[in-house]
């Protein structure tokens, strides 16, 4: 083993970029090395709880969070440019704290997002260190880059809009704050001279086009972990002897008119054979929903990969994190896809035949019910969730990331 280190985290902080680390981090923390994880305060104990040392900083998305996450063939040519400076300022808001809090105790080793990567490459040019890339989700690169087919309906970019020149600006500011003015922002956002591998947390197998990435990205597959902080699942109505259960959950993900959605299955799944639960945020008025049937009961929030164990059917919106829970659990899904990324993984899923998808043109409460019908009557599933879960165990999970990470450490 490698003598302790002090490592670095820098995610973009949502679930399902912060939960698939949290695994890797307490084995991490197990091998004896230190960990400073850089979040915002909603995911500061669930850092607590795996022995890292947060520092917690005012995160900047949930106010733009409405244009981050339109859909393309929604997106205006105005929330395109907005949702691209968005990502930006999420990625450059830990920056001064980072600076001020670890300059006299810079990591040996910084593990920043694919996504908000901004932070931690400019830490990592900085302090002269190496660096890591985190990849939740299905990669990419310039060589092969599975998402073009579905980036079509994007407004194009505008290289003069204001957002990007604001963006731009930002940028050029943080370069000079840790001493890199000598690099353009277009300079930095190509130089991957620190990124020494890629941690890709899913199986080689559910990647599309595995055989386009070298041995410099590991697909070492979920490093989940048990989330006690989360509390456990309490059931707020009976649940009759025998009946599937149903979850119907998107996360902290808003999805289009969110209220007639949860109102319109909480009517469509009445008297059905299954018992029902909706997860419905904090974007629900939930007195508006009405009377619940008596086998469907409603909750703001839920211990998600602790229920997902014993329920049946998964109803999400196809986001990776939600989807590699369900494969890690064995549970069979059906997917609403919105945004680029979704649209990906729910293809995947149908391709490998882990459950159903449908168009959110076609989404309708019917719709999905038929859907969870077919769902739990088709045989093969558990058998292909089956092969896909051996597939997860046999990449490695955590313990072969942190191989990968003292590796790195070693030669670096």
């Amino acid at each position: 083993m490698t003598d302790p280190r002090h490592l670095a985290f820098f995610t973009f902080p949502f679930h399902g970029h912060v939960n698939p680390t949290l695994g890797l981090v307490s084995e991490l923390v197990r091998r004896g090395h230190r960990v400073t994880y850089v979040t915002t305060k909603e995911f500061a104990d669930a850092v607590a709880a795996v022995g890292a040392e947060a520092i917690v900083y005012e995160g900047t998305v949930p106010s733009s969070l409405d244009t981050v996450m339109k859909a393309p063939d929604d997106m205006t040519s105005d929330e395109l440019h907005l949702s691209i400076k968005a990502i930006t300022d999420e990625g450059l808001a830990p920056l001064a704290q980072v600076r001020d809090q670890l300059a006299g105790d810079p990591p040996d080793l910084v593990l920043h997002d694919l996504t908000a990567f901004h932070t931690g490459r400019l830490a990592a040019l900085a302090w002269n260190r190496p660096a890591i890339r985190l990849c939740t989700t299905l990669v990419y690169s310039a060589e092969f880059n599975p998402y073009a087919e579905y980036m079509t309906v994007y407004p194009d970019i505008d290289p003069g809009h204001s957002a990007l020149a604001e963006e731009r600006a930002s940028m050029v500011e943080a370069l000079a704050s840790v001493g890199l003015d000598h690099l353009t922002p277009e300079e930095f956002k190509a130089d991957e001279s620190t990124v020494k591998a890629n941690l890709v947390f899913l199986p080689e197998r559910f990647q599309v086009g595995p055989e386009h990435f070298g041995p410099e990205y590991a697909f070492v597959g979920p490093c989940l972990t048990e989330r006690t902080h989360q509390g456990s699942w309490r059931p707020s109505k009976p649940r009759a002897e025998g009946a599937p259960l149903v979850l119907i959950a998107f996360g902290t993900f808003a999805y289009p008119d969110q209220q007639k959605f949860f109102t319109d299955c909480a009517h469509e799944f009445a008297g059905t054979p299954w018992h029902v639960v909706l997860v419905v945020g904090n974007q629900v008025d939930v007195d508006e929903l009405g009377e619940l049937p008596s086998n469907v009961e409603m909750h703001r929030w839920v211990p998600q990969f602790s229920l997902l164990s014993e329920t049946d059917v998964f109803v999400s919106h196809a986001g990776m994190g939600s989807v590699t829970e369900a494969v890690y659990t064995g549970t069979p899904m059906v997917l609403l896809p919105k945004l680029t990324e979704q649209d990906l993984v729910a293809s995947r899923v149908r391709e490998l035949g882990l459950g159903r998808t449908i168009s959110r043109e076609d989404v309708t409460a019917t719709a999905i019910r038929d859907l969870v019908a077919e769902v739990l009557e088709d045989r093969e599933i558990p058998a292909n969730l089956a092969a896909m879960r051996k597939a997860m165990a046999d990449a490695g999970g955590a313990p072969r990331a942190a191989d990968v990470i003292e590796k790195v450490i070693e030669e670096s």
